[in-house]
C-alpha cells in the first residue's frame, strides 16, 4: 500500500523486516534492554515450541509486581537475553581467543543453554520451588534447575529441534554450572562459567535479569555488562577480566544486593507472596501442583495463571485458597510485625529453634475481655539471608583478573586494593516475623520482643539489638494496674520461673500515655524509656545528646567505638523508629507548627 512521502512506509518496511526472517531461518528481536537481538535458526525452532512459550506466563520477579507495577516482564524475554549475551561473550572468545578452539557446535550448546536455563521454572519463579514444594513434600531435593534440565529433554523429545544426543547431554551440564562426566567440551571449562558460573557467580545470566529488572522497575544502574564481557578472557583455563573492570564488578554485586534488599525480599512483596504460597498449598491436593514436577507433561502447563483457575473455581476444595486470593485482591494482606538484623558476631551462637512462630506464640500477650489469642498458625518468622555471593566472601576474593601487559597471567586482587570502602562482611541475616492476622499484628510484634529479650538473657548479650518496625499499640479496656482483664501472659508466661519472670517484667512494662484515654498503654523498655518533656529538655542541654534522627551529618557510634563499653551484642529492636509517648499530642515538640498546617492545606 502506498503512503505519502512522510517516510511512514519505510518505517513500516523496515520494521517488517527486522521481524522477518534472517539468513537460515534466524530472526531478529527488538529487545528492550540488548537493541536488536539475532539469534540463529536452531534457537528459533527452541522458542516456537509449547515448552518455551510457557515462559511467556511466568513473571521474572514473582511477587513483585503487586508492589511495583512495572515489574510485569517474564522469563520469556529474560531467556531471550542471556541467550544473546551468551552469544556475545562466546563470540568474543572465539574472536579474540582462536587458540581456545571453540567450535561452531560450542558456540551452538552455550547460546542454547542460556536460551533454556529457566525452562524449570515454577508458577511465581523461586515461590515455587523454594516454598510450595518445601511445604509440600519436605523430604524432595528439588530446585528449578532440576527442572529446567527435564523440561529440555522433553521439549527436544516433543518437538523436532535440530539438537542431538550429544549436545543435549552438554546443555544440560552447562545449565548446572559444571560437567557431570567425560567428553571432549568437558575440558573446556570456561564454557560452563557463562550462563550458570559456579565458581564466583559472574554469569550472563546476572547481566541479563539486572539490567532488565532494573529497566521494568524504573531503578537506575550503572552496571554495563557490555563492557564486561568486551574485557573478558580465558586464562589458566577459566575466565578472567581485566584488572581495571575491579569496580564494574563490584558495581555488579552491589547493584544485585540492593535489588535484593529493595525488590526481590520488599516487605509487602514478601508478605504477598507468603499469601499466594498459602493458597497454593491449600489448593495442592485439587490440582496436584507439587506432584506436577514428576510429570513434565502436566508441568507444562503449571504457571501464573493457576492463580485464575482458583478464583474462577467454585468446588468448595478450593474454598480456602479462593478467601486467601480474595484478600489479595482487596489488599487485605499478611502484614510484617517486626523484624531485626542479626550482628555478625552473633550469628554463630543464634540458631532457628531459638525463633520459632511457637515461641511467638507462647510469649503473646492476650486480652480476655477481647478474646484475642496468638496461634502459632497466625505468625510466619522468615529468616532471611542476602549476600554479595554464596558465601560471606565479597566476589572479588574468587574473581581472577588479567593485566594490560600480561593477559596470560591471572592474578588475585585483594579489596583494599580497589576501594577502602568495600564491606568486611558480605552476608547480613534479618529476622522477620509477619501476621497472618491484621488485627494480631501488634501482639505478635509485642510477643517477639519479648521474645527477643529472653533469647538476648539465653544469648548472654549485654548491648542492644531489637526490632526496626515502629512500636505498635495495645488498646486495652482497663487501666495500667488492672491485673484482673488486662494484657496477661500466655501459659507459657504463667509457667516461667522466677528469674524469667522478672526479667519479662523488667524489659516490658505497660505506661499510660498522656492526653489519650485510659485503655491505651505504650509498651516501653528500661534501655528506651518513656519520652517526657523533661527527657527531651534533658537531651537537648546535654553536648553527647543523640540528634534527631535525619537531622545529623554525624555516625552514630557502635557500642564498641565507645570507651568501656561493652563489646557483646544482643538483638535489640530499632529504638529510632519507637514514637515518643506524647508524639502528635497538643504541646508536643514534634506537632508541625499551624503555620506550616495552614500552608499545606493551602497547597
Amino acid at each position: 500500500m502506498e503512503i505519502g512521502a512522510d517516510g511512514f512506509s519505510a518505517a513500516v518496511d523496515a520494521s517488517a523486516e527486522a521481524a522477518s526472517d534472517v539468513e537460515d531461518g534466524g530472526k531478529v528481536f527488538n529487545d528492550p534492554v540488548h537493541g536488536h537481538i539475532e539469534l540463529d535458526d536452531v534457537c528459533v525452532q527452541v522458542i516456537d515450541t509449547p515448552q518455551f512459550q510457557r515462559l511467556r506466563n511466568l513473571k521474572q520477579t514473582g511477587a513483585a509486581c503487586f508492589v511495583f507495577p512495572g515489574a510485569t516482564h517474564t522469563r520469556f524475554e529474560h531467556s531471550i537475553g542471556v541467550c544473546h549475551l551468551a552469544g556475545e561473550l562466546v563470540n568474543h572468545l572465539r574472536k579474540k581467543q582462536p587458540e581456545l578452539g571453540i567450535t561452531d557446535n560450542d558456540a551452538k550448546c552455550v547460546r542454547l543453554a542460556g536460551l533454556c536455563h529457566d525452562l524449570g521454572h515454577g508458577p511465581f519463579s523461586h515461590l515455587f520451588d523454594g516454598g510450595v514444594i518445601a511445604r509440600t513434600r519436605p523430604g524432595v531435593d528439588w530446585k528449578h534447575e532440576m527442572g529446567s534440565e527435564d523440561m529440555l529433554e522433553y521439549l527436544v523429545s516433543d518437538n523436532p529441534v535440530d539438537i542431538s544426543p550429544e549436545e543435549l547431554r552438554f546443555i544440560k551440564d552447562l545449565i548446572h554450572g559444571e560437567p557431570r562426566g567425560d567428553y571432549p567440551q568437558s575440558g573446556k571449562r570456561y564454557l560452563f562459567e557463562i550462563v550458570s558460573n559456579q565458581r564466583n557467580s559472574v554469569d550472563v545470566d546476572k547481566f541479563d535479569y539486572i539490567q532488565r529488572d532494573c529497566v521494568h522497575i524504573g531503578l537506575k544502574s550503572s552496571l554495563d555488562a557490555g563492557r564486561i564481557i568486551k574485557f573478558a578472557r580465558v586464562v589458566d583455563g577459566q575466565l578472567c577480566f581485566h584488572q581495571k573492570e575491579a569496580m564494574n564488578m563490584c558495581e555488579l554485586f552491589h547493584t544485585r544486593y540492593s535489588l535484593f534488599k529493595r525488590v526481590y525480599t520488599h516487605k509487602v512483596s514478601t508478605a504477598i507472596e507468603y499469601m499466594i504460597m498459602d493458597a497454593l498449598v491449600a489448593a495442592d491436593d485439587y490440582f496436584g501442583i507439587s506432584s506436577s514436577i514428576d510429570d513434565m507433561s502436566r508441568y507444562l502447563h503449571m504457571n501464573d495463571s493457576i492463580l485464575c483457575e482458583i478464583e474462577r473455581s467454585t468446588c468448595p476444595e478450593l474454598e480456602e485458597s479462593r478467601r486467601i486470593m480474595s484478600r489479595l485482591r482487596r489488599r487485605d494482606l499478611y502484614r510484617l510485625a517486626d523484624q531485626v538484623i542479626v550482628p555478625f558476631e552473633l550469628r554463630e551462637h543464634l540458631s532457628k529453634s531459638q525463633i520459632t512462630a511457637e515461641r511467638v506464640a507462647e510469649y503473646a500477650p492476650i486480652s480476655r475481655s477481647q478474646g484475642v489469642t496468638i496461634q502459632p498458625d497466625d505468625v510466619i518468622v522468615q529468616w532471611l539471608k542476602l549476600s554479595y555471593s554464596p558465601k560471606d566472601r565479597h566476589p572479588l576474593e574468587m574473581i581472577r583478573f588479567y593485566r594490560k601487559y600480561e593477559t596470560n597471567q591471572s592474578i588475585a586482587i585483594r579489596r583494599d586494593q580497589v576501594s577502602a570502602f568495600i564491606p568486611e562482611h558480605c552476608e547480613e541475616l534479618i529476622i522477620r516475623v509477619y501476621s497472618r492476622d491484621h488485627d494480631k499484628t501488634r501482639y505478635i510484634q509485642h510477643a517477639f520482643r519479648r521474645l527477643l529479650e529472653v533469647v538476648n538473657a539465653e544469648l548472654g548479650g549485654e548491648s542492644g539489638l531489637q526490632g526496626t518496625e515502629s512500636q505498635m499499640l495495645l488498646d486495652s479496656p482497663i487501666r495500667s494496674d488492672d491485673s484482673q482483664d488486662g494484657l496477661e501472659g500466655s501459659g507459657r508466661r504463667d509457667s516461667m520461673e522466677g528469674s524469667q519472670r522478672s526479667l519479662s517484667s523488667k524489659f516490658l512494662s505497660a505506661t499510660p500515655i498522656p492526653d489519650r484515654p485510659n485503655n491505651v498503654f505504650l509498651l516501653s523498655s528500661p534501655g528506651f524509656p518513656p519520652y517526657s518533656a523533661a527527657t527531651a529538655a534533658a537531651a537537648d542541654r546535654s553536648p553527647d545528646a543523640a540528634d534527631p534522627v535525619g537531622e545529623t551529618d554525624q555516625p552514630a557510634k557502635s557500642a564498641s567505638a565507645v570507651p568501656g563499653s561493652a563489646t557483646k551484642r544482643k538483638l535489640q529492636a530499632d529504638a529510632a523508629l519507637e514514637l515518643p509517648e506524647d508524639y502528635a499530642t497538643k504541646g508536643s515538640p514534634y506537632k508541625r507548627s499551624q503555620r506550616s498546617a495552614r500552608k499545606s492545606s493551602v497547597r
